[in-house]
C-alpha cells in the first residue's frame, strides 16, 4: 500500500495522468474490480482505496 501512496502522491504532484491511469488500472486488476468511468474517475477511484485501507487497518495516512 505505501507504493500506491506513494506513487500516487508523486504523480498527482505533476498531474502526470498516465502513472494515475496505469495505478488504478493495476489495482483493478489485482482486486478484479471493474469501475463505471461516468460514476468516478481515476482519482477518485484510487482515492477511495487509499480511505478504505486506513479505515480497515486503523491508519490515518
Amino acid at each position: 500500500m505505501r507504493i500506491i501512496k506513494d506513487n500516487y502522491t508523486k504523480a498527482l504532484k505533476v498531474d502526470d495522468r498516465q502513472i494515475i491511469n496505469k495505478l488504478s488500472d493495476k489495482i483493478k486488476s489485482i482486486l478484479k474490480l471493474e469501475i463505471d468511468p461516468t460514476k468516478m474517475t481515476e482519482r477518485q477511484f484510487i482515492n477511495v482505496i487509499i480511505k478504505d485501507y486506513n479505515y480497515y487497518t486503523g491508519k490515518d495516512n
